[in-house]
């Protein structure tokens, strides 16, 4: 997909590169704005449409018809997304190598694919993230009450979640669990800090489950972040016998 910009002296052919949110959403870059592989724009992150990329954005369109079909994504969301990834699929048809597209289908693995969010430390952002970050308003969540330690997150982080936050909610996770920062206990101690406060020194979003969200380290080490309000594998909950006080 290209089109004609012209000048006074010439025409040229200026190629335009299709980029895919997580959510669907497809925007075009030429160059030089297009030299990424991931880019964030007004705080969403977006990546340059290609056929691993679009294996993983088939993988999520599933993943969001199975949840629907339990009950957990409303039908009038659910109808959003499929309107757009049928616009990304109409894109693919035209424009990638069926042959290229297929090989990436068979070497897919939805457990080591790393979406855009992890492209954070290679986004090419210049200067010093918090210090841009200070004339924004501070995230505070809970943003009312008496909390004795506020933990400070990065606009980028909380961007970071924000990517994954519906798709999270739908599987059981509260939004506590994914932002809040502030506490009565000093972090990392307690459990009332969210997955916002574990997303520093490079740290990024991998894989959402129900049980946990994986986190990828700067040097590539996978971690978990657990969600204790939900039943994990590895807890054995033992109910009291409430007969004649035994």
């Amino acid at each position: 997909m290209s089109i004609v910009q012209q000048t006074l002296f010439r025409q040229e052919l200026v190629q335009s590169i299709p980029y895919v949110s997580t959510d669907l959403r497809m925007t075009e870059l030429t160059a030089p704005e297009a030299v990424r592989q991931d880019m964030m724009i007004e705080g969403v992150w977006y990546r340059r449409l290609d056929a691993q990329y679009f294996v993983w954005i088939e993988h999520q369109a599933e993943l969001a018809r199975k949840i629907a079909e339990q009950g957990k994504i409303a039908k009038p969301a659910l109808d959003a997304l499929l309107s757009r990834f049928q616009d990304v699929r109409e894109w693919v048809d035209e424009n990638l190598d069926s042959d290229k597209l297929q090989a990436a289908r068979k070497l897919f693995d939805p457990a080591t694919y790393i979406p855009p969010p992890a492209a954070q430390q290679v986004s090419g952002m210049k200067g010093n993230p918090s210090a841009s970050s200070s004339n924004t308003t501070p995230h505070l969540n809970p943003t009312d009450g008496d909390w004795k330690f506020t933990r400070p997150v990065p606009p980028e982080v909380v961007a970071q979640v924000d990517v994954i936050r519906d798709k999270a909610l739908a599987l059981g996770w509260s939004e506590a669990r994914l932002y809040q920062n502030r506490g009565n206990i000093k972090y990392p101690c307690g459990q009332d800090w969210g997955l916002v406060c574990t997303l520093d020194n490079g740290e990024t979003i991998g894989e959402v489950t129900r049980q946990y969200i994986e986190i990828f380290t700067q040097s590539g080490v996978r971690q978990r972040f657990i969600n204790f309000d939900v039943d994990q594998p590895w807890i054995k909950r033992v109910k009291q016998s409430m007969d004649n006080g035994k």
